[in-house]
């Protein structure tokens, strides 16, 4: 069996946050590494805090940058931090599977075929 995909869903307006607009493009272009740290370093939108010195050095930015967006998404409840873990507010929200999705596509597949048909039958 093959290794499970390593993905994150991101939203397309996801910079359109007030909280992000409050930012530098540098501190504000951060969040998705966040989001991606999070899913590659934990479980579930919780992950042991990183070092933020860790950070800036992976991301080639100063610690500052990454400072700046760690408080700013703390102040505005995105990011908690509970004792010695980083918590992702909404996670289940945004980044779980919609369990809905497989008997929405068997649907629609079943509706391309019953279309199909037709036009093979000349309808």
């Amino acid at each position: 069996m093959a290794a499970p995909r390593r993905w994150i869903r991101l939203d397309m307006d996801w910079d359109d946050s007030e909280w992000l607009l409050e930012l530098d493009g540098y501190s504000a272009s951060l969040w998705p590494r966040v989001l991606c740290w999070i899913k590659k370093s934990g479980i579930k939108g919780r992950c042991r805090a990183p070092s933020l010195k860790v950070l800036a050095a992976r991301w080639k930015v100063s610690q500052t940058t990454v400072a700046k967006l760690v408080d700013a998404a703390v102040e505005d409840g995105a990011l908690v931090i509970q004792k010695d873990e980083w918590v992702v507010a909404n996670w289940d929200r945004y980044q779980e599977p919609d369990p809905t999705a497989n008997v929405r596509k068997a649907r629609q597949r079943a509706k391309g075929e019953a279309v199909l048909n037709l036009k093979v039958m000349g309808q």
